[in-house]
């Protein structure tokens, strides 16, 4: 019997990596907002590869969209509530609640 005492081998890294260029710094990036916000964290330089979105527009307009879709589904669940509710009270599903009679069960103790 083997006994598999190491993990899978790691992947190989296909990109560069942030900090691997063989470019020298832009000074006039040093206070651009991510490198300000990057050494307010304590760190050396922006860390999030990338850039700015080439379409902002589209984005904008994709998470405006997003963000309708998102308050509509929550609000049509907390309505679904209501309107099961509603329909299991008409059909007389009550008894999942009450005594069967329709009336709702309060017990007291009597000391």
């Amino acid at each position: 019997m083997r006994v598999m005492s190491q993990g899978p081998a790691p992947a190989a890294t296909t990109g560069a990596l942030a900090g691997d260029s063989d470019l020298p710094a832009d000074p006039a990036r040093y206070d651009s907002p991510r490198a300000v916000a990057a050494r307010r964290r304590g760190l050396e330089a922006p860390y999030i590869p990338g850039g700015e979105d080439p379409d902002l527009a589209r984005t904008l307009q994709r998470e405006e969209r997003d963000r309708k879709l998102l308050i509509g589904m929550a609000i049509a669940i907390v309505l679904m509530g209501f309107v099961l509710g509603i329909l299991g009270a008409l059909i007389g599903l009550t008894g999942l609640v009450s005594g069967g009679d329709g009336e709702i069960l309060v017990r007291m103790v009597v000391a």
